[in-house]
């Protein structure tokens, strides 16, 4: 049992992967609420104002130094949300990060065999 309301994001364009996502968050039942959004303006809004989140957010159209910047105003909305990124790059090599550490995929798997 969780004492603050936990709010999911959905920060994707219309579409079937959006709308799985927010189906598949709503059945969690830590999960208070549900918002979906195309919008990373209203997206930013909404974490501000709820602060406990979580957010599941497709960048795969966004620049590398757009997700830099949405992560970091993320961050500063709600230094504790767990914030979980959707890349499609085309390419076997995608880093994962946290805090402090970065990888590559091939490590980060090596570590989880």
């Amino acid at each position: 049992m969780h004492d603050e309301p936990i709010m999911a994001l959905v920060l994707a364009q219309p579409g079937p992967l959006r709308d799985g996502l927010a189906a598949l968050l709503s059945a969690i039942p830590a999960i208070d609420a549900v918002h979906i959004t195309g919008d990373l303006a209203e997206g930013i809004a909404l974490v501000t104002a709820v602060g406990n989140a979580v957010i599941v957010a497709d960048v795969s159209c966004m620049s590398e130094e757009g997700v830099r910047s949405s992560l970091e105003e993320f961050r500063r909305a709600s230094p504790a949300a767990l914030i979980v990124l959707l890349v499609n790059t085309g390419s076997a090599d995608v880093r994962f990060e946290r805090p402090g550490r970065e990888s590559t995929s091939e490590a980060s798997l090596s570590a989880v065999r």
